[in-house]
């Protein structure tokens, strides 16, 4: 794949058509509308709306803790009796939150995330069954966009209607009752004799004979034949009730070859006279069935869409309150319209206008949607790939949706239709495997809501790669010949008649099939599907490091993935750069040569690419490069930028249309420290120095997980396969102790303490410095702690006292102080806010909220421990048990010590071999001080080319460095390494090389927990669950049986009576561990007393008794 797209363009498409198109067609549905006695009416232009963008910046927003939106601004008229018109005032209609240029939204400071919503389309269905009798019942299913769905059903020669609750309905009955003769009925439909069967059954003579039939099933007798004749009308022909949408119509007419524009929404009676058409001639081998799983019959439902339902129930709210203040509103003006004319027709006339349409209606509706809707989501800012990741998404719940009460296992399977379209490895593990998925990387939608996957044309086995890219539905790509493989195409060998010289298309790029996170695995090809899938799911739990390493052997993707991100700074224009530090950056752009496009052909930048050295495998050059990690800019000198910037000008000057070189200097504002949704740090380091040259859209500032423009979620470890005395047992991990003394992976966590003053009946809480019997020198003097001062476990963060109850004191230091002074003291608690335990950190900002609340950000580092939780790219995880010295770890040839050892019974039975290429061609560039780019898949290009590359790259280095150990004959991947603690060689030759590792978000710091005592369960007695409740520790069966089959009986019987719910004894024995006490002997537990209630209530005669011996 030579240019991936924008990995965001799909919601940003769709929140633009939003807003130039939708709110028109939404609000020009209400055009205007009327007093009861039509003398006034109101007049709204929809085409002339305008939108008022934001006043703050998406990032002044979030600092502010306020909501990104832009306001709505409707020309409204009001006109009496059809002569008298006021002037068009542009009233405010109401607020609507904005997409910011990252596609997400701003929600009362918290970035959000819409995700995309996968359903049935609108349109018609056939599908086939059998009832409980064993016979066929073919169903032809009508889905709509809003209202009910229609189910027409045919068993041998019966056919009828279903619609919501009600019974079956005969299809002469309903097509009788809406006016249709059974001659016209007859017409209609193909094969007749199949339908005169069903008269059998039921025969109304005539249409009032069905509607009084029709009365009876649907159990409205007391209504008149009208009513029942507008039954049908109402619930499928009634714009306000009923619509297909544009999709679903056209649907419709294709498969029913129906006539017709896609602007009738509703149905029509032609429509069901064809859907009966097309059921009967299904039994005659006329037409298909459905797969309802098949993509081409499902849709995306994007932000805009989404966002455009809850824009039509917020216009409908306003419209119903809007004509009830009509009413009266002008009962004064009726009074006297004479004397009121002259004020309608000037200024006065907006402020009647704005008091009928309420504007926080409509920005109420919108934000409980982002707010509350499940589909709405806290953006996922662990890094930069989680935030694409969330953006990309793609799930089935939500409204319209499905529910998890009925989800069988075939919507969770993969279909062949979603090649291309929809990743068959990224997916959640658990409830939700299979219902929430990703977008692959070349994936677009068209207007229909149809996802579509890019192809390029084959013409007599040639390439049409000047006619572009042709997007394919699934419905489009069933009558053609695909392929992925270009060797297959240019192989002359082939007969005319084989059926390879059919092929029509062939996909642009192996990695068009998987998502962007799954393509950042090099050798994915390698990896077991379910492997994969946890690799995928892991990069996005991968905390940002202090000092991340590009990938030694990467994909290639890391580039692209990062240039979507929303932290990560890009030049909007070309420039030098004037300015630079670790705050901003000032560029100095020239306006005109921005605007005009020929920078691609400039001579400097050929001169520029010769000083780039690539070294390419002759054999592979198509699939691998070698990454050059300096900075090239710093190559450049400065007599070179002066020369460059005077031809450009020279150049420039010469040309017609500008008479003179413009210049303009932009600022670029860096991130820094900032906290995000996960409490991850947002950070941002420049890239660019004052003199050098930046061409539109060069990254110029890095963010915390990125390295010179990369993706960097980890570190280079040298990695060796080998069990260590145990410690290594099931996926157990050893680490160096140098990765902590050298801070490999320390992390920086942003902690957010807030609190609030209240007004308690003695008095309102306030924030103060002046707190009793304190010293408080680092705060500030609004009892907030100062910005960067160094905090630890117990200090004030947040000064507050609360009023008590005034009692007179008389303690012997009042009773001084009053004698003294001649003054009360005050009787006030201190309710300050404190640093947990556990916690010690630098503080980095502060705020106040008009004295009410207060908030602290609280920056503090992680260091790697025992329990935290490492992986690789290819779902090989674990827990670290394990930290040695470095002087006693395995140890190279050359002396260099290992930085973590996995288990090799971790790789044959997951299957993910991956790894083993990656750790040792990632040996080889260590050594050749050289990065790999590994295209996924590339097996395409030859057998085993995997194999060759690294045992190449293997023998280039050993070479290259004289050592013969990095690959040895006899154990060609392997090499003897020796103990650390005694020197000597292990007995068998073990895999080592350098592997990619990522520090995962599951710290042991947010699982461990302590409690002596804590909360009880009121209905069990039991120990609460969960760290957040304080709860216990969990003891179940297994742990149980472990203790039993140990014979550790006394222990057992501590940990369920002492330690659970027996009330009496453990009450006791807090107070006799306190006193240092013996502890006495356990009571009966709370448990066995609900045993014996359940005994008792199976009839069974059980109590307890107290005997004597």
């Amino acid at each position: 794949m030579n240019k991936i797209p924008d990995l965001l363009e799909i919601q940003k498409r769709s929140f633009l058509f939003f807003l130039t198109k939708e709110i028109k067609e939404e609000i020009k549905k209400i055009d205007s509308f009327c007093k009861s006695n039509n003398e006034f009416e109101i007049k709204l232009y929809s085409e002339k709306i305008k939108i008022k963008m934001p006043v703050l910046s998406d990032n002044e927003t979030q600092k502010k803790l306020k909501t990104y939106k832009g306001e709505i601004y409707i020309p409204i008229q009001i006109i009496y009796k059809r002569k008298i018109k006021s002037k068009i005032h542009n009233i405010f209609f109401g607020e609507i939150p904005m997409m910011t240029k990252h596609g997400t939204f701003i929600i009362n400071g918290f970035p959000r995330v819409i995700i995309n919503q996968i359903v049935k389309s609108p349109g018609i269905y056939f599908n086939t069954n059998f009832d409980n009798n064993k016979k066929r019942i073919t169903n032809a299913l009508i889905i709509s966009d809003k209202g009910l769905w229609l189910n027409i059903k045919k068993r041998e020669n019966f056919i009828w209607a279903k619609f919501g609750k009600d019974k079956k309905v005969p299809i002469f009955t309903l097509l009788q009752s809406i006016g249709l003769t059974q001659k016209k009925i007859f017409h209609s439909i193909q094969n007749r004799e199949f339908l005169k069967k069903s008269l059998t059954f039921i025969n109304p003579t005539s249409n009032l004979n069905c509607l009084h039939h029709l009365k009876i099933i649907t159990q409205a007798e007391s209504i008149v034949n009208l009513e029942a004749r507008n039954i049908f009308f109402q619930n499928f022909m009634l714009k306000d009730s009923y619509s297909l949408g544009k999709a679903g119509r056209n649907k419709i007419n294709k498969k029913l070859k129906i006539l017709n524009t896609t602007e009738i929404d509703t149905l029509r009676p032609e429509d069901i006279l064809a859907t009966i058409d097309y059921l009967i001639n299904l039994d005659y081998g006329i037409g298909c069935f459905d797969e309802i799983d098949n993509l081409e019959n499902k849709q995306l439902r994007s932000a805009g869409e989404l966002i455009k339902e809850k824009l039509k129930i917020g216009i409908i709210t306003i419209t119903k309150k809007a004509k009830e203040k009509i009413e009266k509103t002008f009962i004064n003006f009726l009074i006297k319209p004479s004397k009121n004319l002259t004020k309608w027709k000037n200024k006065k006339s907006k402020k009647q206008l704005e008091f009928i349409f309420n504007s926080k209606t409509l920005f109420n509706s919108l934000t409980a949607f982002l707010w509350y809707d499940q589909l709405s989501q806290f953006m996922d800012e662990t890094n930069p790939l989680a935030e694409i990741t969330h953006k990309r998404k793609i799930c089935s719940f939500g409204g319209g949706g499905l529910n998890r009460k009925r989800i069988s296992l075939d919507l969770r399977e993969i279909h062949p239709s979603q090649y291309g379209r929809i990743c068959p490895i990224e997916t959640p593990e658990g409830q939700n495997t299979g219902l929430i998925s990703s977008l692959t990387i070349g994936a677009r939608i068209n207007k229909w809501g149809l996802i579509q996957s890019p192809f390029i044309r084959i013409k007599n086995r040639k390439l049409k790669k000047n006619l572009g890219k042709f997007f394919l539905s699934a419905k489009q790509e069933e009558n053609t010949k695909i392929t992925h493989n270009q060797k297959i195409i240019s192989n002359k060998k082939l007969n005319k008649k084989s059926i390879y010289n059919k092929i029509n298309y062939i996909g642009i790029s192996p990695l068009q099939m998987i998502s962007i996170a799954t393509s950042l695995i090099p050798f994915l090809e390698h990896d077991d599907a379910n492997r994969a899938l946890m690799g995928s799911n892991m990069q996005r739990q991968a905390v940002p490091i202090i000092n991340p390493d590009n990938p030694i052997v990467g994909t290639g993707l890391e580039l692209e993935t990062a240039r979507d991100n929303s932290s990560i700074i890009l030049a909007k224009q070309s420039g030098l750069v004037i300015k630079s530090n670790s705050k901003e950056i000032f560029l100095k752009t020239f306006i005109n040569l921005n605007k005009i496009k020929i920078t691609e052909n400039r001579n400097y930048w050929k001169k520029f690419n010769q000083t780039l050295k690539y070294q390419l495998i002759e054999e592979t050059s198509n699939i691998t490069s070698l990454y050059n990690t300096q900075n090239i800019f710093k190559k450049l000198k400065k007599d070179f930028l002066k020369k460059k910037l005077k031809n450009e000008i020279k150049r420039f000057k010469k040309h017609k249309s500008l008479k003179k070189i413009k210049n303009e200097i932009v600022k670029y504002t860096l991130t820094k420290y900032k906290k995000s949704n996960q409490n991850t740090c947002i950070n941002n380091k420049q890239l660019v120095y004052t003199g050098e040259w930046v061409q539109n859209g060069d990254i110029m500032a890095d963010n915390s997980t990125t390295t010179k423009g990369e993706l960097s979620l980890g570190k280079n470890l040298l990695v060796a396969y080998m069990p260590w005395e145990g410690y290594n047992f099931e996926d157990a991990i050893i680490i160096n102790e140098r990765l902590i003394h050298k801070n490999f992976y320390t992390s920086i966590h942003i902690d957010k303490y807030e609190i609030k003053t209240r007004q308690t009946e003695f008095g309102s809480e306030i924030f103060t410095n002046n707190l009793p019997n304190i010293k408080t020198p680092n705060l500030d003097h609004n009892g907030i702690i100062k910005t960067g001062k160094w905090v630890k476990n117990g200090d004030i963060l947040i000064g507050k006292i609360t009023p008590r109850k005034n009692t007179l004191n008389q303690s012997p230091e009042s009773r001084l102080l009053r004698s003294i002074f001649g003054k009360e003291t005050r009787n006030v608690k201190n309710t300050s806010l404190r640093v947990p335990p556990g916690i010690s950190g630098r503080i980095i900002n502060t705020q106040i909220f008009k004295k009410q609340t207060a908030r602290v950000y609280l920056a503090h580092k992680k260091e790697i421990k025992t329990g935290d939780k490492f992986s690789g790219r290819h779902g090989n995880k674990g827990i670290i048990s394990k930290i040695l010295p470095q002087e006693d770890m395995p140890y190279l040839q050359n002396g260099i010590p290992i930085d973590i050892i996995l288990n090799p019974l971790g790789v044959p039975s997951r299957m993910n071999v991956g790894q083993l290429f990656e750790c040792l061609l990632g040996l080889a560039g260590y050594f050749l001080k050289e990065n790999y780019r590994i295209t996924p898949f590339n097996e395409t290009y030859g057998e085993e080319i995997s194999k060759k590359i690294t045992f190449q790259k293997l023998y280039e280095a050993s070479k290259h460095t004289n050592q013969n150990w990095i690959l040895e004959k006899n154990n060609p991947g392997k090499s003897r390494i020796f103990d650390g603690r005694t020197g000597k060689t292990f007995d068998q030759s073990i895999v080592v090389g350098y592997s990619y590792i990522l520090k995962l978000f599951h710290l042991v710091d947010k699982k461990i927990q302590m409690r002596s005592i804590g909360p009880y369960s009121k209905i069990t007695q039991q120990p609460l669950k969960g760290k957040a409740k304080k709860g216990g520790q969990r003891l179940g069966e297994m742990e149980v049986w472990s203790l039993q089959g140990f014979g550790a009986a006394y222990n057992l019987q501590e940990l369920l009576t002492i330690k659970s719910d027996d009330i009496q004894a453990r009450n006791k024995a807090q107070i006799l561990i306190i006193e240092r006490k013996k502890i006495s002997k356990p009571k009966v537990p709370e448990c066995f007393k609900v045993l014996i209630r359940e005994l008792q209530c199976l009839c069974l005669d059980v109590n307890l008794h107290n005997t004597t011996k």
